[in-house]
């Protein structure tokens, strides 16, 4: 049949059906984890970083506890669980200890509900941050990534704070996500 007008039936369920999806996936949105890079060097953060891991575990710096009066070490396998599954493309360990790190100038820190106007340069520094005035009903978390002292890649995130303990599975998704974007993973030549 030459001429004829194309089939729309089913065009507008599934129209209907995409702004149902879209609906649902923006009622979550508020509770994060939402993630933004205030800076990076490029390929410069996956070069260095695969420098310091090939020597051993990578230090990594924790400063406060979102989990409130829960084991310190709890957020500490947390953190580097979370961190090596979210470096992509090389096994890694990560270590809060500086003595097991054999590069502990290169190293990843982690400022949970830090001031607003933290800087990550000041973390790479060895500056402790300052905590965070008030409660906005979320836990924020600032990243950097240090070589010798220097800043190669600083971001921060948040996601909203639990009501009631042990709901760890949105802090956890923070952390990985956080880790993903603070390292990156460099792009293979084509």
């Amino acid at each position: 049949m030459t001429g004829a007008a194309p089939r729309r039936h089913g065009t507008a369920l599934a129209l209907a059906a995409a702004l149902g999806l879209a609906a649902l996936g923006l009622a979550g949105c508020d509770e994060g984890p939402a993630v933004t890079v205030n800076f990076s060097q490029g390929t410069v953060v996956w070069d260095d970083f695969a420098y310091a891991a090939q020597k051993g575990p990578v230090l990594v710096e924790i400063h406060g506890n979102p989990l409130g009066t829960r084991d310190v070490e709890t957020l500490v396998r947390m953190v580097r669980g979370e961190l090596k599954s979210a470096v992509m493309g090389r096994v890694v360990e990560f270590t809060v200890y500086p003595e097991e790190a054999p590069a502990p100038g290169h190293r990843v820190v982690l400022a949970f509900d830090p001031a607003a106007d933290q800087s990550g340069a000041r973390l790479c520094a060895g500056q402790a941050p300052a905590p965070a005035t008030g409660d906005d009903g979320r836990i924020h978390l600032r990243a950097v990534y240090c070589a010798d002292g220097q800043r190669l890649s600083d971001v921060q995130g948040w996601i909203k704070r639990p009501r009631t303990p042990g709901e760890d599975e949105h802090l956890r998704k923070l952390i990985w996500q956080v880790g993903q974007t603070l390292i990156g993973r460099r792009e293979e030549p084509r």
